[in-house]
């Protein structure tokens, strides 16, 4: 033990060799006092450059050195025998190298943070070779393609909508803390760190010595711009998934390639035709897959307990160990499997975790129809839905020996057969005794036996699956799995994968409409619809979200589309129009109104908004359109503005009720009465092609594009087609009764507030004129009221047509001599001679009282205004044509 003294002397020796070590330079040699030796460069007393460093054991690394760190080309040996020769970061084994092995093997391939992380070929002396992407110690997917591995192209039903995904570094997010991006070096880490901390294995580099050790590891082939600035990360994929995290560091990489001596290129290709035979880890990889997919869980055992052969290896295809056990319903090769340290959500090249494969067996492709065009409509996302479950008979003669052949999969769906009751409950008793997966017997009751209990069995997988904590979220292909079981109408899986954690705000991609989970079980018939809404509204999902479809126009809505083509370029969209909700969707189905209704209320309860539009449509518009009554009295009672202005070209909610393409069924009267109780306004003026009028207007245009029924004479048409005849035009009739008698109440109201007004100015004026005489005066007047509307008092159309007034009293107008001759008949012959007869007396009575010239006084009078008034809409000119062209021959 040394004295006081002596520790005293011996540490202020030793900080002189330290100050002695800081100041040298140039080239050198350095013992130290754990046996270790350095000869070559020193820079500010740190080992920069060249040099070879010496351990105690006799393991020396050679080659370069970046302020006493490993960096850049070297050679390490290892006193086993080991040699790497290659690229080092930071004392780490980094890109592009070999290692040599005592007996003779070498590995060739890409290293990250000291392991291997990417491409390799391991070669073995017997000139075998093990090729293909590596992690660590271990071979992760194969060259080569195992035997009956599964993929969507084999089922012909779903290759339309396979989707092939890879990742990519443009396609890849590298989660990033924007707050701390905005910082500097000195506000991440403390300000001279890189001067006194030497433990480069755990803290976080600047991004300025980044730079620098970036520049000084490439050389020649450093890209400064290529990289993030990650400063405030150890390791900037450190956020990625495994796959995203080596396709990028196999990018940062890829100039170094090109400088090798063997085909990167061919081994990121996963082909391996300018290679050697398969390596004994290929051999046993293989045999991994091939005996879970057989369900021999002690041979997957012993194969793993060797450490050789990872868990998630996977073949060319992407094909694992636990995807061949799920395909074979192996549940206890699923547990083994998992118990050590299989990866449940990993997908194979196709985008497929275990999940979705087990959900695509379960379920059949029938929904998806809708699907296949670029542009869908909801009329086909509604007609297949909860479709029932089909397979073809051709399925069941197919070899079922194959791991892959459709009879593997197809007893997955239920298959509507045309056999008696009691074909099914033999089938059910057969499907509870246990019948192998495979039955070679080709009777319809023993088959359907069959499909019964591997059903059984495929939804236990899926249970346990989701038992063992599976993502529904991480595989979206063909679908994420939330939208096969809502489509497949499976109310107890939907609830399912929603307490697994199910996401609702995941929508599809923009070429197929971007459709949310909510828009598909707002489409689902029968009462599976509104259960599984009700549950996915309880998931949190918006009941606003809105689909990418807003540039589609709602078919078939050609009377709306022929108005479109008519828009002003000027006329700018409304603010609240896009694509649609799921309370249009509900709206819009034309069948199963009961649950359809059900739907809309429980989206109402929900808060979903009813202004918003689509296609210049709002969701009463399109429950109008669909004849839905009880959807439209759900959206009235929940506030829905009848008269919300909707798109260009497509009018109001009225419209809708004369817009004779859609069948509503014999409803259009009772809807009319709906929303005339719930204050719809007959007098909003609506677009009618290029000009402006209102909704009788509207309805005589639609009424004339049927070209059959509007312009053909009355006798030529069939029976079928008079009665369709006689009730639209009862419709227009009671359309323009309802125009007169909204118009005529709107005077009366506007008379009766004018009366007031004057009264209270008479009253007024009465009080400052005491004395004033007392002569006989005449009666007051003001000037005779403009009409408010002006319209055909027959029939209450008022655009592109010529109105002419009334020869006697010349209030109300007409548009024809045949609706003048109507309306005369029916109603104003009695209110014509009632209003001459009140001006006549009116004038007598004036004339008798002042006895002046008639002539003089007939000026000054005032003739009280009919309260049946005119529409005259903006726009709309008294010298356009007569239009004549309507059917009138059953009048």
């Amino acid at each position: 033990m040394l004295s006081s003294g002596q520790g005293v002397t011996a540490r202020r020796g030793q900080d002189g060799e330290e100050r002695r070590a800081r100041s040298r330079q140039g080239f050198g040699a350095q013992e130290f006092l754990d046996g270790s030796k350095y000869e070559g460069e020193f820079v500010n007393g740190l080992k920069h450059g060249k040099g070879r460093y010496t351990w105690k054991n006799e393991e020396f690394y050679e080659g370069s050195f970046y302020k006493d760190y490993r960096h850049g080309d070297g050679m390490y040996c290892w006193r086993t025998g080991n040699k790497f020769i290659g690229k080092f970061y930071l004392n780490w084994r980094e890109g592009y190298g070999k290692h040599i092995f005592p007996d003779g093997a070498t590995f060739k391939g890409l290293y990250h943070a000291d392991q291997r992380f990417g491409p390799g070929v391991l070669s073995e002396p017997s000139g075998c070779q093990d090729i293909g992407l590596w992690h660590g110690k271990h071979l992760i997917q194969m060259c080569n393609s195992v035997q009956g591995s599964f993929s969507l192209k084999n089922l012909t039903e779903y290759a339309a909508y396979l989707e092939q995904t890879t990742v990519s570094g443009s396609q890849s997010q590298i989660e990033k803390d924007d707050n701390l991006l905005l910082y500097d070096d000195f506000t991440i880490l403390p300000s001279g760190i890189e001067n006194y901390s030497k433990d480069g294995d755990h803290l976080p580099l600047p991004s300025g010595i980044r730079r620098d050790l970036d520049q000084h590891f490439f050389g020649q082939l450093c890209e400064p711009d290529s990289q993030p600035y990650e400063g405030h990360k150890r390791d900037p994929l450190s956020t990625l998934p495994l796959p995203a995290k080596m396709l990028l560091h196999i990018h940062k990489h890829r100039r170094q390639a090109e400088t090798l001596d063997w085909d990167v290129a061919e081994v990121l290709s996963l082909k391996k035709d300018g290679f050697s035979p398969k390596g004994p880890l290929e051999v046993a990889s293989e045999l991994l897959i091939q005996q879970a997919s057989r369900g021999e869980r002690q041979a997957v055992l012993n194969i793993l307990l060797d450490g050789l052969v990872h868990p998630d290896v996977a073949d060319s295809q992407g094909h694992t160990a636990l995807i061949a056990a799920v395909v074979n319903c192996h549940d206890d090769v699923i547990h083994l499997l998992l118990d050590m340290g299989a990866n449940i959500d990993k997908v194979n090249c196709e985008g497929l975790s275990a999940l979705s494969v087990c959900h695509v067996l379960y379920y059949p492709c029938q929904p998806f129809y809708f699907l296949s065009g670029p542009r869908t409509q909801t009329q086909d996302l509604m007609s297949y839905c909860g479709k029932p479950l089909q397979t073809s008979p051709q399925d069941f003669t197919t070899d079922s020996s194959s791991q892959n052949s459709r009879p593997q999969t197809n007893s997955t769906v239920l298959t509507n057969w045309d056999l008696t009751s009691d074909h099914v409950g033999a089938a059910e008793a057969l499907s509870h005794t246990g019948l192998p997966q495979h039955s070679d017997t080709q009777e319809t009751v023993r088959r359907m036996a069959a499909m019964k209990f591997e059903h059984r069995v495929r939804l236990n997988t899926m249970k346990l699956l989701l038992d063992r904590g599976a993502d529904p979220n991480a595989s979206i292909v063909p679908l994420p799995v939330l939208f096969l079981a809502i489509m497949a109408a499976d109310t107890e899986t939907v609830r399912r994968l929603l307490l697994c954690g199910a996401q609702t705000n995941v929508c599809l991609s923009s070429e197929k409409t971007g459709l949310y989970p909510l828009h598909v079980a707002a489409a689902l018939p029968g009462p599976e619809g509104p259960k599984i809404t009700e549950l996915v509204l309880h998931a949190l999902a918006d009941p606003d979200a809105r689909a990418c479809d807003q540039t589609e126009i709602c078919e078939p809505s050609k009377v709306s589309t022929m108005a479109r083509k008519s828009w002003s370029t000027s006329e700018k969209p409304f603010p609240e129009e896009g694509g649609r909700t799921a309370l249009h969707v509900a709206c819009q189905r034309e069948t199963d109104h009961s649950n359809a209704s059900k739907v809309v209320s429980l989206l109402l309860s929900h808060k979903a908004r009813t202004d918003l539009l689509w296609s210049g449509h709002s969701p009463l518009s399109l429950a109008i359109a669909s004849g839905n009554d009880m959807a439209v009295e759900a959206l009235l009672k929940e506030g829905a503005d009848p008269n919300l202005p909707l798109g260009c070209g497509v009018g109001n909610a009225l419209c809708f009720i004369t817009n004779f393409f859609y069948h509503l069924d014999g409803k259009r009267t009772k809807l009319l009465d709906i929303l005339e109780k719930s204050g719809a306004d007959m007098l909003n003026p609506v677009h009618v092609g290029d000009c402006k009028g209102n909704v009788v207007d509207y309805a005589h245009h639609s009424f004339d594009q049927d070209l059959r029924i509007a312009h053909t004479p009355f006798h030529i048409l069939n029976m079928e087609e008079r009665e369709t005849f006689k009730a639209r035009r009862h419709l227009l009739s009671k359309m323009g009764h309802l125009l007169r008698g909204a118009a005529v109440q709107r005077e009366k109201e506007q008379l009766e507030k004018e009366k007031e007004l004057r009264l209270n100015c008479e009253t007024a004026l009465s009080r400052t004129d005491a004395d004033a005489s007392h002569k006989t005066k005449p009666p007051t007047a003001v000037k005779q009221r403009s009409p408010s509307w002006k319209f055909c008092y027959h029939c209450g159309r008022s655009a592109a047509v010529k109105l002419t007034a009334c020869t006697h009293c010349h209030s109300v107008f007409y548009c024809s001599s045949a609706c003048k001759r109507k309306a005369w008949d029916e109603r104003h012959r009695e209110e014509c001679l009632q209003e001459s007869a009140s001006v006549d007396s009116f004038e007598r009575m004036f004339l008798f009282q002042n006895q002046q010239d008639p002539t003089t006084v007939l000026k000054s009078i005032e003739i009280p205004t009919y309260s049946n008034v005119q529409l005259k809409i903006v726009g709309t000119e008294e010298n356009q044509p007569l239009s004549l062209n309507e059917n009138y021959s059953y009048n």
